[in-house]
């Protein structure tokens, strides 16, 4: 998340509300529990974003090999303006954890619960359906365009649209916003549910060092999955945007806010579309097949990488 733009109620103080109450209350339950995370967590605030997102562009290119080699997952949330359900953009990798995770947290929404929807999936489920029948049971995510295993999620109300938050970076999101705007009497009490480090955790916790399997063979699978993602960065990067690596997701060309799958292949196919000379198109399919076999190269790279021998 940003700190910068106008300081408004909304964009970015309710993400950095939530950033520090939850650090906070980490840092309490570690305190308190002695559990502390498997992994590093680091919390970051970006200044500069709305100037060409200066911020997080100077830290990755400060980190950037301890992030190729470390990082496993990328979480944000700017602001929170809705009381719905919840919003989220992520790369398929991360589908099962996001819906199994929201399974385990009970609805905040009193009006859903009525309805007999009492977890947070439940609602997810409803208000964003997939048509899609390899996961028939997993909601609807939008795909980020940063190439990254990011998870970007909001606070969302799908029976709106974002033309419903129309003080967005203006000088009237104040206090007064959150207070007689918004419905927020039921998200500390959703975050402290959330947070809650139950004894079904400590017992799982407890099995996990418990178990049988050799640590190396768990190491090796960890390594897999992580190289999987690896198999898809070009160095090269897509034409014409160079800075975006990630062959399957990346961010269009018409819309920077928005991400797009295998773009230097459909991108290929738009000048396909927009030409009108025989060497124009002879051009564009040519650019189209060289995208295709780098699509197929990273395939490949995927599927040898998880097979147990060379």
């Amino acid at each position: 998340m940003n700190l910068d733009a106008v300081y408004g109620s909304i964009d970015p103080n309710s993400g950095t509300a939530i950033l520090s109450e939850l650090a906070r209350a980490m840092v309490q339950t570690m305190n308190e529990t002695g559990w502390k995370p498997a992994r590093s967590i680091v919390f970051n605030s970006w200044d500069a974003e709305e100037y060409g997102l200066i911020g997080s562009t100077e830290f990755v290119e400060e980190f950037d090999e301890i992030l190729r080699q470390r990082a496993v997952v990328y979480i944000n949330m700017d602001c929170l303006h809705m009381n719905h359900t919840i919003g989220v953009r992520t790369t398929p990798e991360l589908y099962q954890i996001i819906t199994e995770t929201t399974k385990t947290i009970p609805n905040f929404s009193e009006k859903e619960r009525r309805a007999g929807r009492m977890s947070l999936y439940d609602t997810f489920i409803k208000t964003s359906p997939r048509n899609d029948s390899l996961f028939p049971n997993i909601p609807q995510m939008d795909t980020p365009g940063g190439g990254i295993p990011v998870i970007d999620f909001s606070s969302a109300n799908k029976s709106q649209s974002n033309d419903d938050y129309p003080l967005y970076h203006t000088l009237y999101e104040t206090p007064f916003t959150n207070e007689h705007l918004l419905d927020v009497d039921n998200f500390a009490e959703f975050y402290n549910t959330t947070l809650t480090f139950d004894t079904n955790k400590q017992f799982a916790y407890y099995a996990f060092a418990q178990n049988p399997f050799d640590s190396r063979s768990i190491s090796g699978i960890n390594e897999r999955q992580m190289g999987i993602s690896r198999c898809f960065i070009n160095p090269r990067g897509i034409p014409n945007a160079p800075e975006s690596r990630h062959v399957l997701f990346s961010m269009s060309a018409e819309n920077s806010y928005a991400g797009k799958v295998m773009t230097g292949v459909f991108d290929a196919i738009d000048e396909y579309k927009r030409a009108k000379t025989s060497e124009e198109k002879q051009k564009a399919a040519s650019d189209i097949a060289e995208q295709l076999s780098v699509v197929q190269y990273s395939i490949n790279c995927a599927i040898r990488t998880l097979k147990d021998v060379i």
